[in-house]
């Protein structure tokens, strides 16, 4: 028998998002293109590098404005343009202020991925066997298996994260090609590193996350838990 859907909740590789400190606000004179941000007048810029996180408003006739981000992929500080990966929750509306306010980093594929999904309930033992139940929501927890290999350059890519303060912000997107699926997460477990002699990178690394709130529902295709982290019950 065939199988109808080969997964659930995607198959990109994982991204993670450290939301921050403010180090640029924009004036209201911006154009956005899919690709591209051009803010008039003579911005200063240089606090933007590649790799940080640009977020703005996509306006939305009888709605509330609908926040949206993107990665910073290069800035040509001639012509005042940043260049970004792609706008997750559509293009902003010319107009709109941007914030640049923390990082992105898109991982490799991992070796494996596991997501445990750990029931949070009280149970009462009753007469005779009869069991009564109060079910709360699910525990979320994900491990990201780099144990045979992972690129010094990635970890040096994480820095952010490895460096986060008290105050910031860490998401974790398993799956970047269905970035609706987000959690705010907090590490779970040490990070061991253990180098090759005589060739570049490390073996025997993982990274664990824990979520920071219960899931309301197991994540398939949508429901409570798609975007919460950022949004928490707008995608319903």
């Amino acid at each position: 028998m065939s199988a109808v859907f080969t997964h659930i909740n995607g198959i990109g590789l994982p991204r993670l998002i450290l939301i921050s400190d403010t180090v640029y606000t924009s004036g209201s004179g911006t154009t956005y293109t899919s690709t591209t941000v051009t803010e008039t007048g003579s911005p200063v810029l240089s606090a933007i590098v590649a790799g940080m996180r640009i977020s703005s408003f996509a306006v939305i006739a009888g709605q509330p404005d609908k926040p949206v981000y993107a990665k910073v992929v290069s800035k040509d500080d001639t012509s005042d343009i940043i260049t970004v990966d792609e706008w997750i929750g559509g293009t902003p509306t010319n107009g709109q202020i941007y914030v640049v306010d923390g990082w992105i980093v898109d991982l490799p594929r991992t070796q494996e991925m596991t997501e445990e999904f750990d029931p949070d309930q009280i149970v009462h033992q009753l007469y005779r066997g009869r069991v009564k139940t109060k079910f709360y929501g699910w525990k979320y927890r994900c491990i990201l298996d780099y144990s045979k290999y992972i690129l010094a350059d990635t970890m040096v890519a994480m820095r952010p994260m490895l460096s986060a303060k008290t105050t910031d912000r860490l998401i974790l997107i398993p799956r970047r090609d269905v970035p609706g699926f987000n959690y705010n997460v907090y590490y779970d477990d040490m990070i061991a590193l253990t180098k090759f002699a005589l060739q570049p990178g490390y073996r025997k690394i993982g990274f664990a996350f824990a979520g920071k709130e219960l899931l309301a529902s197991f994540p398939i295709i949508s429901g409570y838990g798609f975007g919460y982290a950022q949004n928490y019950g707008t995608q319903l």
